[in-house]
């Protein structure tokens, strides 16, 4: 974890811009929404309407969209129109509160919600439960590379490919490994400043270290 400290050094100096602010204004206003979204009442009594609004906004903030060539506008309104608003609350429901095994969880997310991957689903389930859930998408990938940890990931993985987007839309029970790896990760941050930190927290430092490459 030796990369990890050298890359703290600078994420110092970072905090300090405007560039960080801007991000971690993003992330409060992003935990408010998701979480008026996606909390056990929201999902089962909202009103049809006032609930496919905000979901609307939801899938319109989300990062992993950000990166696909068509209009993020138009995606949100395919994702909409192509499942049926019943299926969307109870899948989500599923997700985010039955107990089944996470892996189960998130297959069954990825499987029956059209138009939602790996990348966008990890990132509802860290914006909701940060201290349970971390987003894993191409940044991460590139930051567990620049943190010398990416030849780990592949191993217990099983994917060996160095290319970076073979590991980005990864099952569910990838996703629990991955965890585990990104959990080391966590702690080890959380004893070099002296506190505890959510996956939430880790998430803005594996951003600022894909940054770096």
């Amino acid at each position: 974890m030796s990369r990890l400290l050298h890359y703290l050094e600078g994420f110092q100096d970072y905090m300090r811009s405007e560039r960080y602010a801007s991000h971690m204004r993003e992330v409060a206003r992003k935990r408010g929404l998701f979480n008026k979204v996606f909390s056990r009442d929201a999902l089962v009594l909202m009103e049809d309407e006032e609930f496919m609004d905000k979901l609307r906004s939801v899938l319109m903030s989300l990062w992993s969209f950000r990166r696909v060539p068509r209009k993020v506008e138009d995606r949100v309104e395919q994702i909409l129109s192509s499942n049926d608003l019943r299926d969307l609350r109870f899948y989500f429901y599923v997700l985010l509160y039955s107990d089944l095994p996470l892996s189960v969880r998130l297959d069954k997310a990825v499987d029956r919600i059209k138009g939602l991957r790996t990348a966008s689903i990890t990132e509802i389930l860290c914006f909701v439960d940060p201290r349970r859930y971390a987003i894993w998408n191409k940044r991460v990938v590139k930051a567990l590379d620049m943190l010398d940890l990416f030849d780990d990931w592949r191993r217990v993985s099983g994917l060996g490919s160095r290319d970076y987007e073979a590991h980005v839309e990864i099952n569910g029970r990838r996703y629990e490994l991955a965890l585990r790896l990104l959990e080391v990760i966590r702690r080890h941050y959380s004893l070099l400043i002296g506190r505890e930190v959510n996956f939430l927290d880790l998430d803005v430092l594996l951003y600022y270290i894909s940054m770096q490459g």
